[in-house]
């Protein structure tokens, strides 16, 4: 087996990792959200400045997990695997 193929296979399982990685983070930040825009409370005590903080964090970590499937999927064409 060539060098570049198992740095490709390397490569890839480094992916999936930081896609299990970021998927268990999404989970949290999805809770929390959900704890902050609490339906039940009163609209003027929601914590929107943390909510939105915490939004833009989410919106990176989604970014992040897009790139890493494209390259994903573009490692698992490119190379047969």
């Amino acid at each position: 087996m060539s060098n570049e193929l198992l740095m490709a296979k390397g490569r890839l399982a480094d992916c999936e990792k930081q896609i299990s990685d970021a998927e268990l983070k999404a989970e949290n930040y999805m809770i929390a959200l959900r704890e902050l825009l609490d339906p039940y409370r009163d609209f003027a005590d929601l914590e929107l400045e943390k909510a939105l903080l915490l939004l833009k964090d989410f919106r990176g970590l989604q970014l992040e997990v897009r790139e890493l499937r494209t390259l994903g999927c573009r490692l698992k064409r490119d190379y047969n695997l």
